[in-house]
C-alpha cells in the first residue's frame, strides 16, 4: 500500500510539473509574440513618418492656410459684433421713436 501512494504521488508530480512546463511555454509565447507584434508596429510607424514629413515648401503652405484660416474667423467675428450691435441699436431707436410718437398723442393734448 505504501508503494502505490508512493507511485501516484510521483504520477501527480509529473502531472503537475508536465502543465506548469506547457504554462510557461505558452507564457514564453505570448511574451515572444508581443515583443515581435510591437517590433512589427515600431519599425511601421518610423517608416511612416519618415516617408510622410511634408516638405518645406509643404509647410509654409499650410502656415500660411492656417494664417489665412484665422483671418477669416477673426473676419467672420467682427461682421457678427457688428450685426448685432446694428440691430440692438436699431432695435433701441425703434423703441425711443414708439416712446416718443405715443407721448406725442396721448399726453398733453389740449
Amino acid at each position: 500500500m505504501g508503494e502505490g501512494t508512493e507511485r501516484d504521488r510521483r504520477v501527480f508530480t509529473i502531472v503537475d510539473e508536465t502543465q506548469h512546463t506547457r504554462e510557461a511555454r505558452e507564457d514564453a509565447h505570448d511574451y515572444r509574440t508581443s515583443v515581435l507584434v510591437r517590433a512589427v508596429v515600431a519599425e511601421a510607424m518610423k517608416e511612416a513618418v519618415e516617408n510622410h514629413m511634408p516638405t518645406e515648401e509643404e509647410r509654409q503652405w499650410i502656415q500660411l492656410a492656417m494664417k489665412r484660416e484665422a483671418r477669416r474667423e477673426r473676419l467672420q467675428n467682427a461682421i457678427i459684433e457688428k450685426s448685432l450691435m446694428a440691430l440692438v441699436i436699431g432695435v433701441g431707436g425703434w423703441v425711443v421713436v414708439a416712446i416718443v410718437e405715443y407721448l406725442r398723442n396721448h399726453t398733453f393734448k389740449q
